[in-house]
């Protein structure tokens, strides 16, 4: 229990640190990047269940700015309820995002009926 006092050491220094600190915000960048290309990891793993135009960048980013801002809505308000609505509404997300995926079918199965 850490009763929302904590949240994202990254997230905290983006917003304290000067914006004119540049070289500071530079490495900052760099780490969420890194954060950003785990993600896409994750969702190129899944890509043959979701549409084709899907953009893995855009959407890990997307996924990292939700549990961001989950995060610091949970601190604000001291309460874990805020991230867990960010969470379920970004499961129903890639549940629309999967179903959109051709009523459902995956790449490969749509590849071998084609066949």
């Amino acid at each position: 229990q850490t009763d929302c006092q904590y949240g994202c050491p990254l997230g905290r220094l983006a917003l304290e640190i000067d914006p004119e600190n540049r070289p500071a915000h530079k490495l900052i960048a760099e780490n969420f990047q890194g954060w950003v290309g785990a993600v896409r990891e994750c969702v190129e793993q899944m890509k043959d269940r979701l549409p084709r135009d899907t953009d893995a960048d855009a959407l890990a980013t997307y996924v990292l700015a939700v549990m961001e801002g989950g995060v610091m809505l949970s601190r604000s308000y001291g309460s874990v309820e805020p991230f867990d609505r960010a969470v379920k509404q970004l499961r129903q997300h890639f549940r629309l995002l999967r179903a959109e995926d051709s009523g459902g079918k995956s790449r490969r199965s749509r590849g071998k009926s084609a066949r």
